[in-house]
């Protein structure tokens, strides 16, 4: 038996229309990144050097950013001229004024845990297991085919398991043991420091439905002891993220396609070109927030399908169909204090505190103290492909 139980519910759309849904909680040493500029009449563009922001930009990398910003804003991407150095990228965490720690992990601004929404996991989130392959079927209402995972109804109402498989990920611990899952940076060649545990992941799948015969579906997405469900009514590919992330149960399922931009986006989280852990289009907030005990237990991780057993198939109908297109097992940044333990700084008025996103391999306010506003010359505004690099 899985413990309490929250749920959202999501209706599709005609198909040739954007989807609209509804949804309710029911309580049941390296260095660091330097960026060179690119220069040319007019021209604001970067080259990122180094992984500090990884996995949202890496080496190589292409960014445009504009000076046309009055005040950078916490976890705007920011480019900064360093005294008697180069420019460098980084990410606003600190404003003028505050106390910020960095502890277990976690950033606290005055004292205050500092959560992440929907759209900052997005940036933040680091893909663990990115491929279907890298999970084991626990009932045989799934079957895992070419990198997907296939469901079809057998019109009765139990609960077709999918899970994480322990053994595939890095440092499972193997017999009873609860796995560790740590902080390293499979982006870095070399990691020459002692990892560290992290305590928030998750997973995020696309899925595909075919409702047959328009019978409601129930997706369940499990993390330990807790649950989220969604309840689909109707055809379509659906989004559904769910995890344990900064002391909370979180989940939110949202439409994904239906126009050429939004399938153009959807085929390129797909295909892995794009290095979010989560789907594109998701929403700012989470449609499920609910506290958990900081001691319990994240794992195991799963998505399980039925169809609801007070709606159960006709005997002429249609059986209701299921794919996950793409499944990501994805874990939480985990930020470090600086390696001589230093972990609470306090930010002048007319400063900056600016961190990497990929805190093992970033030198940054940690190691050089806050910068001034005034040496920030732009905030990024997007990634180029590389095709607009000429």
């Amino acid at each position: 038996m899985i413990g309490d139980h929250v749920c959202l519910s999501l209706r599709s759309g005609v198909a040739s229309h954007p989807s609209v849904f509804t949804r309710s909680l029911i309580v049941a040493g390296a260095v660091g990144l330097v960026a060179s500029l690119w220069l040319g009449p007019g021209d604001a563009r970067m080259r990122v050097i180094g992984h500090s922001m990884a996995p949202g930009l890496r080496q190589g990398d292409l960014v445009r950013w504009t000076s046309q910003v009055l005040e950078p804003r916490r976890y705007d991407r920011v480019i900064c001229q360093r005294p008697g150095g180069q420019p460098v990228l980084k990410r606003v965490v600190g404003l003028g004024g505050e106390n910020l720690q960095c502890q277990n992990g976690e950033l606290f601004v005055d004292g205050v845990w500092q959560r992440k929404n929907l759209r900052q996991l997005a940036v933040f989130g680091i893909p663990v297991i990115s491929q279907a392959s890298g999970l084991a079927s626990v009932r045989t209402g799934w079957f895992g085919e070419a990198g997907q995972w296939a469901w079809s109804s057998t019109g009765n109402s139990r609960r077709d398991w999918l899970v994480v498989d322990l053994a595939a990920l890095p440092h499972e611990l193997g017999g009873d043991c609860v796995p560790l899952l740590y902080d390293d940076s499979p982006w870095l060649s070399v990691e020459s420091r002692r990892l560290q545990p992290v305590a928030d992941a998750g997973l995020a799948a696309v899925v595909d439905v075919d409702a047959g015969g328009g019978h409601p579906v129930e997706i369940t997405m499990r993390v330990g002891e807790q649950a989220a469900c969604v309840v689909v009514r109707g055809s379509g590919a659906f989004a559904c993220v769910s995890g344990r992330l900064d002391g909370r149960l979180v989940a939110a399922a949202w439409p994904v396609g239906g126009t050429q931009e939004a399938d153009d986006r959807l085929e390129a989280w797909l295909e892995g070109a794009v290095r979010s852990a989560l789907p594109p289009d998701g929403p700012d907030e989470w449609a499920v927030v609910k506290n958990l005990p900081l001691s319990g237990p994240f794992f195991p991780l799963g998505i399980s399908t039925r169809v609801l057993p007070n709606q159960q198939m006709g005997t002429r109908d249609a059986a209701p169909q299921l794919t996950i297109s793409r499944l990501v097992f994805w874990r939480d940044v985990h930020w470090l204090p600086h390696p001589n333990g230093q972990d609470n700084w306090t930010i002048p008025a007319g400063q900056l505190f600016l961190l990497g996103d990929c805190p093992a391999a970033s030198r940054d306010s940690r190691h050089w103290g806050p910068l001034a506003v005034e040496a920030v010359l732009g905030v990024v505004t997007e990634t180029l492909p590389l095709q607009q690099e000429r």
